[in-house]
């Protein structure tokens, strides 16, 4: 029962260790973002306005993915017990996510190297949107160690996928927007996140009641696809800006 107590933080301090991680990387990606700026062309940042409609995007796509992961705590840990496992096992379930965030922050120099920052962004924001409608699924599998097995992928899926997400809309963001309007941006996003701390724990648990477990991964996915859809017809006129 001890366990069981300390797992919502166990929870909180695990994904917070993991987005720490990616601010860290941040930080020094856009110290080069700048640093590349002043040593450019002019017309690197020409523009002296935001791109309104994919910061808008951006700031939303942040918002989901925050809300994906928060919908969670409420119901899912229950939800694993009554289907087998023990509290250990709930805990490395809710936990794994932070460990391979971790590991894509790390592995991401590579990736780059042989994908496009804006396809690494569109599939790390797809899948996230992808494991969340995978945990509907659950409910076709035996109770114990399949479950187990599934959840845990999942939320490894859903972890890096979030961490690549997350490294590189920033950069993104932060590259595509002239100077003097850097913080604005910045702003934008730490409302968004925290708008979907907010929302994501509230709604998670009222779906659980009304629709059961399918409900809450159903919605999160559901809202997570239009936006990758609407991020990939956006990508032409964002990769040109970034170019300059």
């Amino acid at each position: 029962m001890r366990l069981g107590r300390s797992l919502s933080s166990l929870i909180t301090s695990s994904h917070t260790t993991g987005a720490f991680c990616c601010d860290l990387v941040l930080v020094r990606r856009t110290r080069a973002l700048h640093t590349a700026a002043m040593r450019n062309t002019p017309m690197q940042h020409a523009r002296e306005r935001i791109d309104v409609g994919f910061a808008v995007l951006g700031c939303l796509s942040f918002a989901v993915c925050d809300m994906m992961f928060h919908m969670l705590p409420p119901f899912l840990p229950r939800l694993l017990l009554t289907r087998g496992l023990s509290e250990v096992e709930v805990g490395v379930v809710m936990a794994a996510s932070s460990a391979t965030l971790i590991l894509a922050v790390f592995v991401l120099r590579c990736l780059l190297r042989c994908f496009s920052r804006y396809g690494l962004m569109l599939v790390g924001l797809a899948a996230n949107a992808a494991g969340s409608l995978l945990f509907s699924l659950l409910r076709y599998l035996p109770d114990g160690a399949p479950v187990l097995v599934a959840a845990l992928a999942i939320m490894l899926l859903k972890g890096f996928a979030g961490g690549t997400f997350e490294v590189v809309m920033r950069a993104l963001l932060l590259e595509t927007s002239p100077p003097g309007q850097v913080a604005r941006v910045v702003g934008w996003l730490a409302v968004s996140r925290n708008a979907g701390g907010l929302i994501g724990p509230v709604l998670g648990g009222w779906l659980f009641e009304v629709g059961g477990a399918k409900l809450p991964f159903l919605v999160g996915g559901g809202c997570a696809m239009p936006l990758v859809a609407a991020l990939w017809c956006k990508q032409s006129s964002v990769e040109a800006n970034s170019r300059g």
